[in-house]
């Protein structure tokens, strides 16, 4: 089964925080719900997670992925790509931010291939999952972290 999606949304805060929001690993918990534990596995130079062991919870069953995760810093944009997981044979996405006045518009593309083939409305409802953790729980967790400053 092939999960992708792709799509921009307006976040009210500037590109260079919603950056930092996706870039900082050790967050994730605090706008993806599903997410269970971020745990890095392997630092670079800066000290940003370069790989990163997610263990989320999708519709009552838990999945484990290894995550390779790149930062263009001159684009505001988080890479990731799949290491290993038991229930993925693909996995490659980036989130990315540009400034449009005093905000950001985030741009995103995920896509997923999972081991066994799920039914058509099960692939559509994963989607539709991640699609709101992007363009509703992270734009919150970014706009109220903007606001508190």
């Amino acid at each position: 089964m092939a999960i992708a999606l792709a799509g921009t949304s307006e976040v009210a805060a500037p590109a260079p925080s919603c950056y930092a929001a996706v870039a900082d690993s050790a967050g994730w918990r605090e706008w993806a719900r599903d997410l269970e534990r971020v745990e890095v596995l392997e630092r670079d130079s800066g000290g940003r997670a370069r790989a990163v062991e997610v263990e989320l919870e999708v519709f009552g069953q838990v999945y484990t992925a290894r995550v390779a995760v790149s930062y263009d810093d001159p684009a505001l944009a988080v890479r990731f790509g799949l290491i290993e997981a038991a229930s993925l044979t693909e996995l490659t996405g980036e989130i990315g931010f540009s400034p449009s006045g005093s905000e950001a518009t985030m741009a995103y593309r995920i896509s997923m291939t999972l081991v066994r083939t799920k039914a058509p409305r099960i692939e559509r409802m994963v989607s539709r999952k991640i699609e709101t953790a992007l363009v509703r729980d992270l734009a919150r967790h970014i706009e109220r972290g903007h606001r508190r400053r």
